[in-house]
Order: structure tokens, then C-alpha cells, then sequence
């Protein structure tokens, strides 16, 4: 995997509306969308949109898989929280942390790639949640039905022992 450029983003950033009903047209293509104060939560947007004072987009360039690019925003977002300001519950990020974002850019094939391959293993990943998430359910599930069939009288736990569990 080569990577020899390394390339900045362009952010497009609308600080204030004249308008209540003001909204700044997005260029068609994909951009990245960031809302404000929600440091990490941003969509890949493949659409022509507008967008206000409290979003900012980073634009497409010719170097940049968008598939690739949502997914780099994705594995960054935690470093943005080191650096973030305010004194609100959520912190912010103002715009020269995202216009210093470098992104790694290795050929466009290799990128395509990376984002096939990372999209088969978040899939892997997201049905081992899945079923984890379903068996501690069903474990609850069953932890409460034993204690209520306990409760009630209806299984005999007087003589029970626990057991012994060897090294």
C-alpha cells in the first residue's frame, strides 16, 4: 500500500445567515456534513443540500473516495474530542480544527479497497454486537424467569448448593 501525498480537505464553513429563512447551497456531488457541537457526528450525503451557520462541509476533491474519506472522518472524530473547546455539556470543534484535518491518500484503487475491506469487517463486527446484544437479553430474560418460578414456589431451591467449580 503506497501512500505518498497527503491531502487537506476543503471545509466550507457559514458563520452567520442574514435570514431566519437563509440557507447556503452545498456544490452537487458528495460532501461530508459535520453539525455543529456534535463533535463526530457527520453523514455522507450524495445529494444537492443546503446547509446553515450551525453545520460545515467538507467538500469533495478529485483525490478523495467519498466512501473513503466518511470512513476517515469516522476513525478521526475520537482525536477531534482531545482538542475540543467550550464550556457547554457537549464540547465544539470550530473550523480551523477541521481545516487542519490531513487525510492519508494512497491511489484510488487502494482506496477503494480499504473501504471494501473495512465495510466487510464493520459488518462481521456489527452482527457479533447483534447477537451478544440478543443473548444478554435472552439471558436476563431467563435470569428473571428463574427467580420468579423461585419466588413462587414453583422449583424447590431448598437443598440447593453451589457448585463446585474446579481449577
Amino acid at each position: 500500500m503506497g501512500c505518498d501525498v497527503v491531502c487537506g480537505v476543503v471545509v466550507v464553513f457559514f458563520s452567520r445567515r442574514r435570514r431566519e429563512s437563509e440557507f447556503s447551497p452545498c456544490l452537487l456531488g458528495w460532501g461530508i456534513f459535520l453539525g455543529a457541537g456534535t463533535i463526530g457526528k457527520h453523514s455522507l450525503l450524495k445529494f444537492e443540500s443546503t446547509i446553515n451557520q450551525a453545520v460545515c462541509a467538507i467538500l469533495p476533491i478529485e483525490k478523495i473516495d467519498p466512501e473513503y474519506m466518511h470512513l476517515y472522518v469516522e476513525f478521526y472524530s475520537p482525536y477531534w474530542m482531545v482538542g475540543a473547546e467550550g464550556t457547554r455539556k457537549d464540547p465544539n470543534i470550530n473550523q480551523e480544527v477541521v481545516r487542519e484535518l490531513m487525510v492519508p491518500c494512497p491511489p484510488s484503487n487502494e482506496q477503494i479497497d480499504i473501504v471494501r475491506v473495512t465495510k466487510k469487517k464493520l459488518t462481521v463486527i456489527d452482527e457479533i454486537v447483534s447477537k451478544s446484544e440478543s443473548n444478554i437479553q435472552l439471558m436476563q430474560e431467563r435470569r428473571t424467569a428463574l427467580i420468579s418460578a423461585a419466588v413462587t414456589g414453583k422449583i424447590d431451591v431448598r437443598n440447593w448448593q453451589e457448585p463446585i467449580i474446579q481449577k
